[in-house]
């Protein structure tokens, strides 16, 4: 009764009638406190709460008597017994929740009320008191031996949840050596728990002492091999992860010295991973580990490939930035020719465009993605990261630009000189040599003219200047043409003398 603090009104508190096993529902089992007061163990604690109990509150108790009614058959030593019972009950309930130091405080206090209460218990007899005893003390030997392999059990249970959540190699190695420990331990456990068998005879909890000991040595033998696996695995690991930064390293690595840099690294790595894979290797020789034995060669060979794969990357790149460079400086090289009035005109255009065409192949061999932005039209719509952006600058790729404008220049000044129908009437080496004077001559003439000019437009001057050119890239082609070196040479100086 939530209500009442006394439900079967005996005078003693519910609360502490279920503490001492006794029911709150019936004032029946207040005989074997009864029975028991002055002589129990734990009289000093009971007789004093029921006591003082009763003196507070007298108006509602009235002294207990035996009433064949309510006990149980109304027998005083089936009473007794019935209390007994309940205490079992209570043993048996704390081991089964796995409680085993409860059950064996449960009946070590219960044989203690009945050994201290021989006197007040005199209805029931000497034999059957024996034999009570008796079976208590085997009930409590059992239940004391699950204590130990309990104990022994919640060790090993300990030691394999941590190692469960270990990843680090120091931690895992100190874990090993706890196992060891630990073993020391569980064999004391098994050993009081086998001397209890042989101490109470209790033949059936030798076999269970056995195979409970098989069964955690086996567990801690498992634990010690999970923790060397795990620590095989922790070097494999260590090992992979230098390989995995190295390729993040190298793969947005565009600058030269920084590719040289991450060449020597990846020798580094590679002394670093040889080591790893020893250390690993040591272990699972040392503790038999088969199949890490052979993960740690598999890795190894396979960590091995990765970073060759970079460091043959890595010189890929270093030589595909040298092409560009190469390329680049036969491109400048080029543009500069492109104004020497000594080189054909044909020839300066096939130079400039092999040299442009070099660098477009260089760049798409490259893998940069810079390739777009050296077509026509140049950086217009195209969007460059900016590491793209400052390999762009470094490379001198801006001179692409410059090189196709000068090349168009070049190719204009060709197509106009090959439309001129002077080349096809030229059969000879005296004709040519005879057009080549006539067109020198006027270009003298010309030249003079443009000289002595005034203040002109720059629209104007350059249209003068476009049309002493023209005649005197057709005379020069036509000189190299017939092998006219003297005239060549003339129409060379002249070019020069027009450009300044």
């Amino acid at each position: 009764d939530p209500l009442d603090s006394d439900t079967d009104d005996d005078g003693l508190p519910d609360g502490w009638e279920i503490a001492i096993g006794l029911s709150p529902a019936t004032y029946a089992d207040g005989y074997v406190l009864e029975l028991l007061l002055g002589s129990l163990a734990v009289v000093a604690v009971a007789a004093p709460v029921y006591r003082v109990y009763r003196r507070r509150h007298d108006e509602r108790v009235r002294p207990w008597r035996y009433d064949p009614e309510v006990t149980t058959g109304g027998d005083e030593a089936l009473q007794v017994l019935d209390w007994v019972a309940k205490q079992e009950a209570r043993a048996a309930e704390c081991a089964e929740s796995g409680d085993h130091a409860g059950a064996v405080a449960v009946l070590e206090g219960l044989l203690r009320v009945l050994r201290g209460a021989r006197d007040q218990l005199q209805v029931i007899g000497a034999e059957e008191y024996g034999a009570l005893m008796a079976r208590l003390e085997r009930v409590l030997g059992r239940y004391r031996v699950k204590e130990h392999l309990a104990a022994a059990t919640s060790r090993v249970e300990a030691l394999e949840q941590q190692v469960e959540g270990l990843r680090d190699s120091a931690a895992l190695k100190e874990a090993a050596r706890r196992s060891e420990q630990v073993m020391v331990e569980i064999r004391k456990e098994l050993d009081a728990a086998r001397a209890l068998t042989e101490e109470c005879g209790l033949t059936p909890e030798v076999g269970l002492v056995t195979r409970t000991g098989e069964e955690l040595r086996a567990r801690v033998e498992a634990v010690v091999r999970r923790a060397q696996e795990k620590r095989v695995r922790e070097h494999l690991a260590a090992a992979t992860s230098l390989v995995e930064a190295l390729e993040r390293e190298v793969e947005g690595l565009w600058d030269p010295v920084a590719l040289e840099g991450a060449a020597r690294r990846s020798e580094q790595v590679l002394v670093e991973i040889r080591k790893e894979l020893a250390a690993a290797r040591a272990l699972a020789e040392e503790c038999g580990l088969t199949l890490e034995a052979g993960l740690v060669t598999r890795t190894g060979e396979e960590l091995r490939a990765r970073v060759e794969a970079v460091a043959r990357r890595v010189e890929e790149r270093r030589s595909a930035l040298a092409a560009v460079q190469r390329a680049v400086g036969a491109l400048r090289a080029a543009l500069a020719q492109s104004s020497d009035g000594s080189i054909p005109l044909e020839g300066r255009v096939t130079e400039l465009e092999r040299a442009l065409e070099g660098v477009l192949q260089a760049v798409v061999a490259l893998g940069a993605g810079l390739e777009a932005v050296l077509q026509p039209g140049g950086k217009a719509g195209v969007q460059l990261e900016a590491w793209q952006e400052r390999l762009f600058q470094e490379l001198g790729l801006d001179t692409v630009g410059e090189a196709r404008a000068r090349l168009e220049e070049l190719r204009r000044m060709l197509e106009r000189v090959r439309s001129e129908r002077l080349r096809p009437e030229i059969d000879s080496a005296e004709e040519a040599r005879a057009a080549v004077e006539g067109l020198l001559l006027e270009v003298r003439d010309a030249l003079r003219g443009v000289e002595a000019a005034g203040e002109v437009s720059e629209e104007e001057r350059w249209s003068q200047v476009e049309s002493v050119r023209d005649r005197l890239l057709m005379a020069q082609d036509l000189a190299h043409k017939f092998g006219l070196t003297d005239l060549e040479g003339e129409a060379t100086r002249l070019l020069e003398r027009l450009y300044k």
